[in-house]
């Protein structure tokens, strides 16, 4: 019988696809367990109870929510502006106009060449860091 540890390597060297058609290298457990075996076993462990399971989201996504932030960065913005205390509503309206487009058939953003859905993200991750930082004034 493997044990956990085991189990766990095995793991990391399969693949699972994504949303966006290619596969991720699974790297992650579930880390909201505690293994007693492990304990017993004297050997490492890690305690993530309570903690987010970053692995549940799609690193792909995240990539092009990233490839968006840097070509703001590169082409219209400076540094971190989207931190700075502005109008949340104009963020929701961004996302709007990103989800109008999808709706109208249109999943590539054309200036930009990424997709509508990760603007939206984006838009959506700016939004709530204005409103948990500024409120919605």
């Amino acid at each position: 019988m493997k044990s956990s540890t085991e189990n766990i390597l095995a793991s990391m060297h399969t693949a699972k696809p994504t949303s966006f058609g290619s596969t991720t290298d699974v790297r992650c457990v579930e880390v909201n367990q505690k293994t007693k075996e492990d304990l017993a076993q004297n050997i490492g462990t890690k305690d993530d109870i309570g903690k987010p399971n970053m692995c549940l989201l799609d690193t792909n996504f995240l990539e092009e929510m990233s490839r968006i932030m840097q070509y703001g960065l590169d082409k219209k913005y400076k540094r971190d502006n989207w931190k700075q205390k502005m109008d949340p509503e104009r963020l929701l309206a961004a996302a709007y106009r990103h989800a109008n487009d999808i709706q109208q058939g249109e999943e590539i953003d054309p200036e930009s060449h990424l997709t509508h859905a990760a603007h939206i993200a984006v838009n959506a991750m700016m939004y709530a860091y204005q409103i948990k930082t500024y409120g919605n004034d």
